[in-house]
């Protein structure tokens, strides 16, 4: 038979356990964004952002905005190459 204290410390284990799972699922996934310019400092829009994970071999990717901007969302921790392709020219990352 459990004693009064077990029961009242499992009971207190379950309701910190299902009152923190609602609070881990709101928090947004990663995500990644930024600005692509050219080598004047100008926005590059219309240009291809990818990434591809090193270790998965999974890719995302996105196309910037008129203004350079792009945005990833829901991206994995993890480590990556960065390939951005417009204007004709592509540039990849020195150092995934």
């Amino acid at each position: 038979m459990l004693s009064c204290s077990r029961v009242l410390a499992r009971a207190f284990c379950l309701l910190l356990v299902f009152g923190l799972i609602p609070r881990l699922q709101a928090f947004p996934a990663a995500s990644w964004n930024g600005v692509v310019r050219d080598s004047a400092g100008n926005p590059v829009g219309k240009a291809d952002v990818k990434l591809v994970s090193m270790d998965t071999k999974g890719e995302h990717s996105a196309t910037t905005s008129t203004s350079g901007q792009f945005v990833f969302a829901a991206v994995p921790a993890g480590n990556y190459k960065v390939t951005v392709s417009g204007e004709g020219k592509t540039w990849s990352a020195a150092d995934p």
